[in-house]
């Protein structure tokens, strides 16, 4: 590891760092501690201790180990307490007596080599002799005080150790006799923060101070003499004589601002560090407001007893409050400081005014920076290599140059304007030092990091975070008629919500453009679903490209300006989570792609021969407006090796084939690309990485760039590939870092809410999102006892009915004293019921949206608000139905209205209707459809339901199901209405159910397939249509057209082949072959079985192409020669001439691996045949040919051959490829030198139908010498380019002999394979 630009040493711990005279300096940070080696002039990261489950707390030098090294102990929130070998990094010993406790401190005693005693937050201590591993845990003074804050034991008394706690009490206790109190230090108010004791075992310096021996108890515990200092949240320091435990001297902390700022006197903000060189003795350190380091000397004046460190140079100390101070590398003179500045310095004691130093010994204006949050982003600028910016969970950009000698850590941070965690970067391809980034809350701006200009904001947000961005040519929407501007750059943006921004100024002062809708509008094609959300976007650094992710594991390629769909590539099953395209300008490279996404697999694709592609297809469209988009399913080449999603990948400036990547298994992987090898694995991360930079060579001495991977342990770690020691990454560590821990402490927070059941309620560290309902969350809806919902429901139907009384009676004459009483009485309803009647309708209005079909308590509740009046109503509605059942004729009950709905109950049939119908309508009004429905069932209005639910779209299958009792007519109508519905709600199979049941079975098979249930459409359309009926046709092809896109290659042939298309099926077969990086037995099954089907239907010549394709691009690069020669033998004998090329191919494959052995284990999957060492004669084709063979022809076909054997360029194969590649020219070059010496003698030469004149042969003999010399031109660039020694043969005495037609092709052969 070259370098580490670590995380935050813990905040408000009192020793949470400490360093020993051998020269080492280690700091905790959250669960790991760090190690510097600060011997040299330039400290270097010296390792780090991983091996705690949680934050460690406290560390502390001082044990010894056998080579007199002294050990390191450290202590966690896992309540585990670790000796560790700083030089192995392992632990020697460890205990766990505090149990699930967390150990807030601990110290190594100076005066003992195998003590170190600890405390936890419940106020326990363990003593723990580390020589014979023994514990000792008790708790000081019974108890009474139980929150420690901090633990210093004595430099001259081993057994004596001071106790701080946040009562502000401090103890000295004697750890010989169990924790024994012999002073109680009583004065303090507030909080402990640190304790240290006097260099010098005297108290001397105060005997003025001290009362006089006449006024002294004497006891055995006078004789230790020792000075204690404490500091406390209270702003004070206190001086402690230990032989009398008393408060000797109080110094509070002066308020005058040393920075010309003004001092908080929030005391929650305010930590007070101590330290006391072993040298000074009368002098000690304690940290002060804003950052102020300060030099006591307690035996000076009043006046005169403090310094300031660095006070003529205050901005180059610490910016905020300090909260450790630890020895240097020389105890005597330098002190080493940790701060809420994120920043360690180094201090000299020898010079108090001088500014502080940077570690590395120089004066600088940071210190030694480290980061307080998951590092997110890491971008190098494209104008200076040597500067790279840094997006951090802690809200700040830093900007690392890193070419500066004399600092290698000078940092910059940019935090103005940014306050969330900074997510993405992008530097400006043109404009130095223009820096955009985005932020967790959808912020996306731009700084200039050369300036102390605050950053410009955009006015446009993103819903959520802004993973990524790129800076791309300005694009436009083709309906506007914009003409392109030239060398406009806009920032382009992807937020978590799917949607990508063009931000069309760099000022950012302009409204953001919907990428999406530009992409939508310009691209009409119908066969590519356009609505995925947007999960990555990456330009090409030629602005040409935009390679855009989405989020069903597809990415698209559009070119500029105008963002057409040149390519979708769909490799990946999951989310895209990084794109990188190739950094090379000028060769075949620039056309690479590689993505990563949420699953562990790495897919390069080269797109050079799809882009040229569709460029000329652009064109065409301009002529006809069709353009059909191609969907590559087969990659270049595959990377597979990590054990978990891909965060990050990026390519080696230096080196075309190159490429490393970041991955949530803790590991950053280097690979060689071409060969799809890995070639070094770096794991000292320990957490999941999300970023990874490679940064190119900045001299010759280098053998590759430094790789820079940022991971969420808070650290960037800088190392080189040829350094590391593993090659792939680790099969066992499929979770890392902090998803174990996070786990752990969720698990524990939620066992403390369980035992607060009767407190209130704690918060979750992650709270689940309430579901809002309509604007309101289901928790504001108040809880309503069942009483009061009734009540309220009686009250809001009197309401009701009250509100249609008062309309109905501005229309009636009021005659009757009874009315005007009725009247009266109405208008007593108080204001309470009517607000709670109200407040019923609202809730249910509101809820409306969300259930379709309400439910009510009472199916008729303008009956029951009337039954509900005052008793004088009820009085008369008695009276009434006693004289209708006395006299119906004179005494008819009429129901008009709401007054008297009621007594339909009670009265006749034609009340009852009447009832009934004013309760239907009232229903209908406030949407009770459901019961209205079943009002007008019990009427016997069958149509009245059926239409009214029609009308509403609240069809159901109990409604429909009623329909036929009032007529076939009705039933089709409700159905096809149903079925409609039901497309609507998303339910399609449902929905075709109802179709079918009304003969519309084309209808139902054109809604399955157009909303993807291809396998229950295909069924339907065997069952009930005709084998050649189009919309089965179309049906399978659409279904065949799906499955290719998603790969299932075989089941898609399967489709195509039902509808009597061999030649699609035969190709959708042979698809599993197209394009892939490695062929094996899989791919030559698939083109076997290409040319079976084709051979099935008859089709000769497309059974022989997918023949030659299995032997040419599967069989001779893979040494599947047996599997080759069983395809010779099933199209024998159009094929008979390749047996001998295969025998040639073989025994040359063979004779370079007796060459050279290192070879065979690559070769491990050839399969051999039985050959007889490939020697070629013109027996051995005659008696393969026949006796009358067409050499010409013959020629012909070998050189047809050789072209379809699509070969990648030479430099891009790997050596296995470039072995099968050599032997297939050489194999078909030597049995062509037979050929053509064998057809130049005059009883051979069968001219076929072309005569066998003068001017005939010659003509022949002229093309043969042209294909001739396309053999050999094409072996000579293969052995030119191959830079192989075991390739490297000589063909020459070949070559000589290609125009003696005196020499025989047996001779040839041998001669040439003997030389090799």
């Amino acid at each position: 590891m070259e370098a580490v630009l670590a995380s935050s040493p813990v905040w408000y711990q009192s020793r949470a760092c400490d360093a020993t005279e051998s020269g080492y300096f280690a700091f905790a940070s959250r669960s790991l501690v760090y190690l510097l080696d600060i011997r040299g002039t330039a400290p270097r990261h010296y390792g780090i201790l991983s091996g705690h489950e949680e934050r460690v707390s406290t560390c502390s030098f001082g044990v010894k180990g056998a080579n007199g090294e002294p050990y390191l102990i450290s202590g966690a929130d896992d309540g585990f307490v670790k000796c560790w070998d700083i030089h192995t990094k392992k632990v020697v010993k460890a205990h766990k007596s505090h149990g699930a406790f967390k150990v807030v401190c601990l110290h190594c005693s100076p005066a003992s080599n195998n003590l170190v005693v600890s405390g936890d937050e419940k106020g326990f201590i363990v003593v723990w002799n580390v020589d014979n591993d023994q514990t000792k845990r008790f708790m000081p003074d019974g108890g009474v005080q139980q929150m420690l804050s901090a633990i210093t034991c004595s430099h001259h008394h081993s057994h004596l150790v001071a106790v701080g706690y946040k009562s502000g009490a401090v103890s000295i206790i004697d750890i010989r006799k169990n924790g024994n109190v012999i002073r109680k230090l009583r004065g303090h108010g507030n909080e402990i923060h640190s304790i240290v004791w006097s260099a010098s075992p005297s108290e001397d310096l105060f005997v003025s101070k001290l009362d006089s021996p006449n006024n002294q108890t004497v006891n055995e515990h006078d004789n230790f003499q020792s000075i204690v200092v404490t500091s406390s949240k209270d702003r004070t320091l206190r001086l402690w004589s230990l032989s009398k435990g008393k408060c000797i001297k109080i110094i509070k902390l002066p308020s005058k601002p040393s920075k010309g700022r003004c001092i908080s006197e929030d005391s929650s903000r305010l930590y007070v560090a101590l330290h006391w060189p072993k040298s000074l003795r009368s002098k000690f350190l304690s940290s002060s407001y804003n950052g102020d380091i300060m030099l006591w000397d307690v035996s000076m004046a009043e006046k005169e007893q403090y310094k300031i460190l660095s006070h003529s140079a205050t901005e180059l100390g610490h910016q905020r409050i300090v909260f450790n101070i630890s020895s240097g590398l020389d105890p005597t003179k330098n002190i080493i400081t940790t701060s809420m500045d994120r920043c360690i310095k180094y201090w000299s004691l020898e010079e108090p005014d001088s500014p502080p130093h940077h570690l590395y010994g120089l004066p600088t204006l940071g210190g030694l920076p480290t980061l307080g949050g998951f590092v997110y982003a890491m971008k190098v600028s494209p104008i200076d290599p040597t500067v790279i910016a840094l997006g951090i969970g802690d809200g700040v950009i830093r900007i690392w140059r890193t070419s500066n000698p004399r600092n290698p850590f000078d940092i910059t941070s940019l935090w103005q304007g940014i306050k969330e965690k900074v997510m993405s970067l992008a530097w400006h391809p043109t404009k130095e030092g223009l820096l955009a980034f985005g932020t967790e809350d959808g912020k996306v701006g731009v700084v200039d990091v050369l300036s102390q200009q605050p950053p410009m904001i955009s006015n446009t947000y993103h819903m959520k975070p802004v993973y990524a961005m790129s800076w791309g040519p300005k694009c436009y929407a083709q309906s506007t008629g914009v003409t392109p501007a030239i060398s406009t750059h806009c920032l382009y943006t992807c937020g978590g919500e799917g949607v990508v921004l063009m931000h069309p100024s760099v000022k950012m002062d302009q409204e953001a453009v919907n990428v999406n809708e530009i992409i939508s509008s310009n691209n009409s094609c119908t066969d590519l679903t356009l609505t995925s959300n947007k999960s990555e976007i990456s330009w090409r650094p030629d602005g040409e490209f935009v390679a855009i992710g989405n989020d069903d594991g597809s990415f698209d390629i559009c070119r500029a300006p105008f963002l057409y769909i040149i390519t979708r590539v769909k490799v990946h099953n999951k989310i895209i989570n990084c794109l990188a395209w190739h950094t090379a300008n000028d060769t075949e490279s620039k056309y690479w792609i590689a993505s990563g996404s949420n699953s562990s697999v790495i897919y390069i694709n080269n797109l050079n021969h799809v882009l040229n592609q569709q460029v000329a297809a652009e064109e065409q469209e301009k002529n006809d407006g069709i353009r059909s988009i191609p969907v590559l399913t087969q990659p270049f080449r595959t990377l597979t090796g990590h054990c978990g999603r891909i965060t990050s990948l990026s390519w080696n400036p230096d080196s075309q084939n190159q490429l490393v990547s970041a991955s949530y298994d803790g590991t950053a992987q280097v690979w060689d690309v071409l060969d799809e090898e890995p070639v070094s694995n770096y794991r000292g991360h320990d957490g999941r990485l999300l970023c990874v930079l490679w940064r190119r060579k900045m001299d010759d001495d280098e053998r590759s760039g430094l790789i820079y991977s940022g991971a969420d342990d808070y650290a960037v770690h800088v190392w080189k590939m040829e350094d590391q020691k593993d090659k792939i990454p680790p099969k066992d560590k499929i979770m890392v870092g902090y998803t174990q821990k996070q786990s752990a402490q969720w698990k524990r927070k939620n066992k403390k809410k369980k035992n607060n059941r009767n407190n209130d309620p704690q918060p979750s560290p992650q709270p689940a999102p309430t579901p809002h309902v309509n604007g309101l969350t289901h928790d504001a809806k108040p809880t309503i006892d069942s009483d009061i919902e009734v009540m309220l429901e009686r009250r809001k139907a009197e309401l009701l009915a009250e509100i249609n009384l008062d309309t109905k009676q501005e229309k009636i004459r009021i005659t009757s004293p009874t009315d005007v009483a009725m009247r009266e009485i109405l208008s007593d309803l108080s204001e309470k019921r009517i607000k709670a009647a109200t407040l019923e309708v609202a809730t249910l209005q509101d809820n409306a949206g969300n259930s379709k079909r309400r439910q009510i308590k009472n199916i008729f509740p303008l009956s029951v608000a009337m039954d509900n009046k005052k008793k004088i109503f009820l009085q008369k509605d008695c009276i009434e139905i006693t004289k209708h059942k006395k006299d119906p004729e004179n005494h008819k009950v009429t129901i008009t209205d709401a007054s008297n709905v009621n007594l339909g109950f009670y009265t006749d049939r034609l009340a009852a209707y009447r009832m009934m119908h004013q309760e239907d309508q009232h229903l209908r009004e406030t949407k009770y459809f459901n019961s209205s429905s079943m009002l007008k069932l019990w009427r016997g209005d069958i149509v009245g339901m059926i239409e009214s639910a029609i009308e509403q779209n609240d069809l159901s299958d109990q409604l429909v199901s009623m329909a036929p009792m009032a007529g076939h007519d009705l039933w089709q109508k409700a159905s096809l209405a149903y079925a409609h519905q039901l497309q609507g709600e998303g339910c399609y199979i449902h929905a075709s159910q109802y179709l079918i049941a009304c003969d519309k079975i084309k209808e139902a098979i054109i809604l399955l397939r157009n909303h993807k249930h291809y396998r229950e459409a295909v069924a339907l359309a065997r069952a009930r249509l005709t084998d050649d009926d189009p919309i089965l046709i179309d049906t399978l092809k659409v279904w065949a057209k799906k499955l290719q896109y998603g790969g299932s290659y075989e089941h898609a042939a399967k489709c195509f082949a039902a509808i009597g298309d061999h030649v699609s099926a035969a190709k959708s077969l042979s698809s599993r072959a197209a394009s892939k990086s490695s062929l094996g037995r899989d791919e030559l099954q698939s083109l076997f079985a290409s040319s079976l089907v084709a051979a099935a239907a008859e089709d000769k010549s497309t059974s022989q192409e997918f023949a030659k394709q299995a032997i040419s691009s599967v069989c001779l690069t893979t040494g599947q020669w047996k599997g080759a020669n069983e395809a010779v033998e099933l199209f024998s004998p159009q094929t008979n001439i390749y047996r001998v090329i295969l025998h040639i191919h073989q025994y040359l494959v063979e004779e370079i691996l007796k060459q050279d052995s290192k070879f065979l284990s690559s070769f491990s999957e050839a399969e051999f045949i039985e050959s007889d060492n490939g020697m070629v004669g013109t027996s051995l084709l005659l008696n393969v040919l026949g006796p009358n063979v067409d050499w010409y022809s013959l020629l012909n076909e070998l050189y047809d051959f050789v072209c379809s054997c699509d070969f990648q360029t030479t430099s891009l194969l790997t050596t296995k490829q470039l072995v099968y590649q050599f032997c297939l020219y050489y194999s078909t070059l030597l049995l062509c030198v037979v050929v053509k010496t064998s057809q130049l003698k005059p009883n051979n030469i069968d001219c076929g139908g072309d005569g066998d004149n003068e001017s005939n042969v010659a003509r022949k003999k002229s093309k043969t010498n042209e294909i001739f010399g396309t053999f050999f031109e094409n072996s000579k660039i293969l052995l030119k380019n191959s830079n192989m020694s075991i390739v490297i043969v000589v063909l020459q005495e070949c070559l000589n002999f290609v125009d003696d037609s005196s020499h025989n092709g047996q001779d040839i052969c041998k001669t040439s394979l003997q030389n090799s």
